[in-house]
Order: structure tokens, then sequence, then C-alpha cells
């Protein structure tokens, strides 16, 4: 309710507000959606089960439905017990109108007999109320009035003889990207516990890796594959770490932001997850880089290493908004979310023979090829590693026993072997860099595509115009 009524809509429908709540608390909710359509001039329109006295007070109009949908009564509320005192069924003193009403259209499926009376009452009811209609009823003071009536100590502002009141206008941008700014940084803060795990998490694998591969001494051949195989383990870690997160985020904000859509533009929203979201994402694999080189030794400058794996994280955490505002909800968002990150991570990797690939790829698998920020991680650190590296002369015992690195001297045969002679670091960094740009576009133009689509209210009274005159024709 609370966010619903954070953006200012021509039209305010509530489907059961009082579901769950006591007495008093359901009497609170409605009053206050009466106030909040009474100071906006705007109809309210909401479905209510058994409401107290004090609820039905506060209604205008009423609309009463019997079971398969029947239609008995259309009209002003303090009409609604006339209306039905004429047909023969006058409501009792020291009864709840409105319990009366339901009463009148509920069927006791317990006895068979009542049942079919009950039934027999309803169907009279309905006939009546067609008659009704069919004779004029706005003519009778049975109709709904053009617009909400409220006094000034419910709220006021569109009584009878008052002008309407002005719509609350949406805020300005730099407005409203402050607070998105800071509603997203206030995320961060309520979730420290869990940002806390994640770069335990971080610092944990990291020494996980150290362990496994241990402290890399003078540059050998026989470590070669080693030293690849740490850097794609190392950006296929901190790439899927990144866009889960940003899945799982983005799919617990999704309903809010469908709701608030009327309060901000989707460039607006994103532009809040540059500056709040990325960022973090990028610090946590900037520390696993730091920890990561401090125990392993890598040849590449530290710095290349953390802003490449900062970059990748990124770039990851841009492919996750953009497949959750691609994807019509979040449960298909997670479930593309991971094909498409194995598919990236397949078409990453370098060969692990230490040849480059001799078949030309299809179209379509070129073109993710080039779409999988997981590769140009890969290879941006790759180069960096391995460009210049002069390597020791061993016997061909400590050589590597199989693939295309056996018998190489240097790293920049290494990289020719490998496919990467033409590439650099920091080429490959620019094709994540424009990844991350387009993978930002990609989910400005979900969140477009997917934005509530409401029909249109002169469209819908001209179809029901149209549908009136066929039953008429008929």
């Amino acid at each position: 309710l609370g966010c619903a009524l954070l953006a200012p809509p021509p039209l305010l429908i509530a489907d059961e507000p009082t579901t769950g709540l006591d007495s008093h608390q359901a009497a609170r909710a409605v009053r206050l959606l009466r106030e909040a359509a009474a100071s906006r001039g705007i109809p309210a329109v909401a479905t209510l089960h058994q409401p107290r006295s004090s609820i039905w007070a506060m209604l205008d109009d009423v609309l009463l439905l019997a079971p398969r949908g029947r239609l008995v009564f259309l009209g002003e509320r303090e009409a609604a017990l006339g209306h039905f005192a004429r047909l023969g069924h006058p409501c009792p003193h020291h009864v709840n109108p409105a319990e009366f009403l339901i009463d009148l259209v509920s069927v006791d499926h317990d006895s068979p007999a009542a049942a079919a009376a009950d039934e027999a009452r309803i169907d009279a009811l309905a006939r009546a109320w067609r008659r009704r209609e069919g004779g004029g009823r706005q003519a009778e003071g049975g109709g709904p009035r053009p617009r909400h009536r409220a006094t000034a100590a419910e709220g006021g502002g569109a009584g009878a003889g008052g002008a309407a009141p002005e719509r609350r206008r949406r805020p300005r941008l730099l407005r409203r990207l402050a607070l998105l700014l800071r509603r997203s940084w206030r995320q961060n803060w309520r979730d420290r516990w869990v940002n806390g795990l994640r770069l335990c998490v971080s610092g944990g694998l990291a020494l996980v890796f150290g362990e496994i591969f241990g402290r890399f001494g003078a540059p050998s051949a026989a470590q070669i594959a080693e030293r690849v195989a740490l850097l794609s383990y190392a950006s296929i870690n901190m790439s899927m770490m990144a866009m889960m997160k940003a899945l799982d985020l983005f799919g617990r904000e999704r309903v809010v932001i469908d709701r608030e859509r009327a309060l901000y533009g989707a460039a607006e929203y994103l532009l809040a997850k540059m500056a709040t979201e990325l960022p973090l994402d990028a610090a946590f694999a900037g520390g696993f880089g730091l920890l990561l080189h401090w125990r392993i030794g890598l040849r590449l400058p530290r710095t290349t290493l953390v802003g490449t794996l900062s970059l990748a994280a990124a770039t990851c955490a841009a492919l996750g908004l953009a497949i959750g505002a691609l994807a019509p909800s979040a449960d298909l968002a997670l479930a593309a979310g991971i094909p498409v990150m194995i598919v990236h991570m397949v078409l990453g990797i370098l060969n692990p023979a230490g040849t480059a690939e001799t078949k030309p790829p299809s179209a379509a698998v070129s073109l993710a090829s080039h779409a999988s920020p997981i590769k140009w991680s890969i290879r941006a650190l790759c180069c960096a590693e391995l460009r210049g590296m002069e390597l020791e002369r061993r016997s061909l015992k400590e050589a590597p026993r199989m693939g295309g690195l056996a018998l190489v001297r240097s790293g920049d045969e290494v990289l020719e072997r490998l496919g990467l002679s033409g590439s650099s670091c920091r080429q490959c960094c620019g094709r994540l860099g424009r990844l991350l740009a387009a993978e930002l576009a990609l989910a400005y133009v979900g969140l477009r595509l997917q934005r509530p689509k409401y029909t249109s209210m002169a469209q819908a009274r001209a179809e029901e115009e149209r549908e009136r005159g066929g039953v008429d024709g008929a």
C-alpha cells in the first residue's frame, strides 16, 4: 500500500487491502486510501471482505457482486439499503449493513434446499437490478457519483463545490538521483554482513588458490600452464560472483521498481546502480586480486591484476542487470543467467593444449565469444603476465610432457601459440569497457520494454461502447 501511494497514479485500485488485518487496522487502511484519493483528486476502487460498520460509513459507492459475477447493485452507499428494502429485504436494526449485504448474496451449500433458496433469491436480485438499469438508474439516484466526495475532516480538497486538488509533481532530476543513491547506499549498509561475508569469501578463495598453486618461482616452461590456469580461474571466479549477486539483488528489487516507475526513469535507476553497486563489486574483485598477487607472486603488475579483475567483475554485474531487466520475472532471469555464464566461460577459456584454434567457429559462436567478458579478462591477464617473459632453459625432463608449450622459450612465443600474438592487455581491457557500456544499454532497453503496461482509459471506454452497441444490435 505504501509503495502504491508513493507514485502519483491517475487511479488507485486496491485488491483486498484489509486481508490479514484486525478490524482496527483494517479501518485505518481504508481511511488512508480514502484520504489519499481525496488529497490527490483521484478515484479509488477497493475490494473489501467483511468490512466493519465504520468502514462501511467511509464508502461513497458500492458494487455488490454475487457468485458467478452476477451484479445485484451498483450505486451510492446511502441508496443500497433502500433498494434492497423495496425488494423485500430490509436490513434489521443494529446489524452491520456490509455484513447484511454479504449474507444476502451468499449461498449456503450445506443444505440443498437452502442452496436452492439462496440461488433463487440471488437470481431475483440480479433480475431486479437489470430491470432497474434498463429503466434508468441514474434517474432513481442509484448511479455512482461522477467524482469523489470527501469532507474536510476526511482529508477534503475535492469537495462537492471545491476545486480539485493538484497532484503531486514528480521530483526534479537531481532530487530523484539523490534519493536513489541514498537508498542504494542504505541497502548496502543493511546488507553489510552479507557484503562482509562476500569479502571474506573472496579473500579465502585467494588463499585457497595460493595453497593449490603455491608460490611461483623463476619463470619456466613447466609453470606456463599453471599460470594460465590460475589467471583463468581467478577471472571466472570474480565474474561469476559478480553476476549472480546482480541477478539476486535485481530480482529482489524488481517488484519495487515496477511500482515506482512513475517516480523515476530507467536511466536514473541505472545511474544509481553504476554509482553504488558496480564499484562495490569491483572492490571485492580488487581485494581478491591484491591478496592473490601477494600470495602467488605473479609477474604482472599488481595494479594490472586488480584493475582487470575489477573491470571484469563490473562488466559481469552489468550483464546480470541486463539479463534481469530483459527477463519477464526474477526466476526466469536466474534460470537464464547460469547458462549464459557457462557459455561465456566455455568460450572464454584458452585451449589447455597450448595451441590456437585451427577450426574456424561458426558466426553464432564467434559472436557469442566476442561478447564474453571472461574471454577478454583472461586474455588481458595472460598478455600482461606473459608478454616479454624470458623462460629458464632447463632439461627436457622438467618441460611439459604434452601440448604446444613443451619447448617454448619465451612468453611471447607462448602468446603466439595461443593465438594472442597480436593482442595486448590494453586492447582486451578496452573490449571489456565496451562490453560494459553495451550491457548497461541492454539493461536500459530491458527496463523500458518490461515496464508495467496499462490500458488507456479512453481506449477501454471505446471498447465498452462498441460491445454495448453490438449487444443492442443483437
